[in-house]
Parts: structure tokens; sequence; C-alpha cells
């Protein structure tokens, strides 16, 4: 028999109704469940669930392709394929191929795209980076990165010449890291401070610090804090403003360094181991043109171990020595001994001045009086006045500074006798004083 029409099949209860060949049959069990060629199709009519290669489907449909690695494919014979996705009240969601790209659609409108090449678009069908996102206005919000209480990074994009923003929480930080998240290598913290190579805002550790408030700080250990490099030509460095202006440079010429403000600086020879003074505002030296201190604002103290050229730059004008002190004034003859009341010298250059002032003279005789020790050994003839007396009146004199060697000669003033110390009776002499100047080349 080729066919047979029937109106009803029942099955007697607790029996199973099979139609077909050992392997490919369709049994009727009791409860009016349909399993098909062993569970390949499985239809559950007490939960209204259909099972693929499972006989206890769980949900609605439920494929199980066992050790089958593509459970499911939707053929189309056109260049689209869509599979829709809806509920009760909306116009659905589409999961498409088209060609080799994936795409999404919500509201009839396609939402992301992941290309043949791997790449993601979010609100464009032509992604040209791994992850495309992209806004259908000119400014707006592209991206959140949030935790569950909604703090996190934001990222805002602006029109031509616009600011694009990455932004953070109101009281959170932006920090970037290499490597991993444990290696931090710059911060913005949340009062705007940029931190480079620290965590913190503070002042003893190492890295770099912009402050929101325009203040820089860098801090190293053991190394260069900053190294400014100008390439090519010669010039300014660093500018030192206020209020736009430029009152202080520091640059590089002729490979020496300049410092300085407007017309007013110095430069550093090392060649020549030497500073002139130097116009940052022309790039050329000043001769005779800038001072070193005022008047009312002075310098303390100079020290120089060479000498100080003054009025001039000639030999003659070199001041190589001053110097100013005590000496000791010895007796050579005429004294045995004296108090030396006084006695000072200053030297200037090759001239010394000396004064004088001894008491309690003793030992006076009748030999001409010759007194040494002088500080410089005297290279010149010249001459300085004397005096010598007691309560009765002084005598007056003249000295010789006797070249070669440290002593004076006194002699009586408009003569040539030489001069003594009274030692008898009531003109016993009691003080020597005398001041005069003499060259020398110690």
């Amino acid at each position: 028999m080729s066919q047979l029409e029937v109106d009803k099949i029942v099955p007697q209860s607790g029996t199973t109704l099979t139609i077909g060949d050992s392997g490919d049959t369709i049994n009727f069990a009791d409860g009016q469940n349909i399993n098909i060629d062993t569970n390949t199709l499985y239809i559950d009519s007490t939960n209204n669930r259909v099972g693929i290669g499972t006989a206890s489907p769980s949900v609605t449909l439920d494929v199980n392709g066992g050790t089958s690695n593509t459970v499911a494919q939707f053929n189309s014979t056109d260049s689209n394929c869509n599979i829709g996705i809806f509920d009760n009240s909306t116009t659905g969601i589409y999961l498409s191929a088209i060609g080799d790209d994936f795409t999404i659609k919500t509201a009839s409108s396609e939402r992301m795209r992941i290309d043949s090449s791997g790449n993601v678009g979010i609100g464009t069908s032509s992604p040209t980076a791994r992850f495309d996102t992209r806004i259908s206005t000119l400014t707006g919000k592209v991206a959140e990165f949030h935790n569950s209480s909604g703090y996190g990074i934001d990222l805002t994009v602006e029109s031509n010449s616009g600011v694009n923003t990455i932004s953070s929480g109101t009281t959170q930080g932006l920090a970037f890291a290499t490597n991993s998240s444990s290696n931090e290598r710059m911060r913005i913290d949340s009062s705007g401070n940029l931190l480079v190579g620290k965590s913190s805002l503070d002042y003893t550790t190492v890295g770099t610090i912009i402050r929101s408030d325009g203040a820089l700080f860098s801090i190293t250990n053991g190394a260069n804090t900053a190294v400014f490099e100008r390439l090519t030509s010669d010039g300014d460095i660093i500018r030192l403003g206020k209020d736009g202006t430029v009152y202080g440079k520091l640059g590089i010429y002729a490979n020496d360094l300049y410092i300085g403000t407007t017309d007013t600086g110095l430069k550093f020879n090392d060649f020549g181991d030497y500073i002139t003074p130097f116009n940052p505002n022309t790039n050329a030296e000043r001769d005779n043109a800038i001072g070193l201190g005022t008047t009312s604002s002075r310098f303390t103290d100079l020290y120089l171990s060479d000498g100080v050229y003054l009025g001039g730059t000639g030999t003659a004008n070199k001041l190589d020595d001053y110097e100013e002190g005590t000496w000791t004034p010895t007796a050579s003859s005429g004294l045995t001994s004296f108090t030396i009341s006084d006695a000072y010298y200053v030297k200037i250059g090759n001239l010394v001045h000396v004064d004088c002032y001894l008491t309690g003279l003793t030992g006076a005789s009748s030999s001409n009086l010759t007194l040494g020790g002088l500080p410089y050994t005297v290279t010149s003839y010249s001459m300085g006045v004397i005096s010598t007396g007691s309560a009765s009146p002084a005598k007056e004199g003249r000295f010789f500074f006797l070249k070669g060697n440290t002593n004076i000669e006194p002699y009586y003033a408009n003569s040539s006798t030489a001069l003594r110390v009274r030692y008898t009776g009531n003109d016993t002499d009691n003080y020597i004083i005398f001041s005069g100047e003499y060259y020398t080349t110690a």
C-alpha cells in the first residue's frame, strides 16, 4: 500500500506510537510530547519548549550541538541576512550579516558594526580603527567608562578648532600608567595639578609638579634638575618676565653664557677665564658702560688675588696691592729701648706710609739716632718728618729712608746735623714721633 489516510491515531495509555523504521522514527509518547529521530527535534508539550539536540529543553528554544562548534547557521540568498529580536512594543533589534560585516540595528538604524578587518564601529558603518566611535553631532560625549557609582572617565569631542576632553569624576584624578596600572607615570589630580613621576603633591620626593596656579617644581636625586638646550643659533634660552614684558634673559653667545636684563648683563668667557659687561638685547659687549653698585647700594668686601686697573688700562693704572697693619720699630743706635705706643703702616701698590709714636726712651747716648724695623725694604731715597722732646720744647727735624734697608736716619730741620736724643738734665727727651712715605718693590 503506497498511502494511508486516517483522521486520528490514538495510542493507548502507557504506550508509544512509532511511525517509521528503527533510527528514522517519530514517537508520540504518552503526554503528547514529540520526539523526532532520537532527540534531533524534541517538542515538550507540557512546557511549550522545543529542543534541538536535547530532550530536556530549558527555554523556549534550546539548541545543543554536542561536539559541533557551529550550533546554528542562518543563510540568505542575497547579500543581507537578518535575525530579528522583538518584544511586544518595539520595532525590534536586528543582528545582520552584510557581506562579511556583522551589524546590530535598533529602532531600524544601524548602531554597531564589526567589519571584515575586525574593526569595531559605533555610530559609523565604516570604522577606520580597531575601535571607532562617533556621534551624529559636531560636539558631545562619545564615551563613558564608569563604575556602579557613576565615577569614571568621559570622552567628549568638539568641532573644528575646539578642545577635545578626557574628564574624570568631580573629586577624582586622572592617572596614566605604562606596562600595568601599578606603574603610574603621570597624574592630573582633582585640583588640576600635573604630577609626573609621582602621585602626590609634595616637594621632597623625586618628580615634576606643574601646579594649577602655574608654579613649576622639579625634584631630582643626585642628577640634573633641568636641562635647557638651544639648537643651531645663539640667543636667549630662558626669558624672565612680568605682565607680558621680558625683564631678564639667560642665553648663549659665541659658546659663552650670558645673563642680564634688557641692556645690562654679564658674559662668562671660559676660554679666556674672564667676565665682561654684556648687552643681552643686542648680543654685544658694552665697554665702559656698566657700573658695579651705587652710592646707596654698595657691595661689602672684594677679594682679588692680583690687581685692579683704576682710571685706565695701562700698566701705570694697575693697583696690585693694598694692606694696612702695625710694624715694630727697633733702635739701631742712639737708644737702647723704648715703648711702642703706636706704629702703623699703609701700603698702596709700591708706596708705603709709616707713622710711629715711641715713649719711655731709655739708653740715650751721644750717638746719632738710627731707627730700624720698617715693614718693607726701601728702594729709593725719600724723607719724612720727626719730632723728639719732653715737657720742654720739642726738636723738629727730618729723616731719610735709607735705600736698600729698613732704617731711617733723623736730622735737624734745615740742617745736615744728625738728630740725637737728649738724655741729660731737664731736657731729657721722653718721646719720638715721626711720619713719612717711601717706595718699595715688595
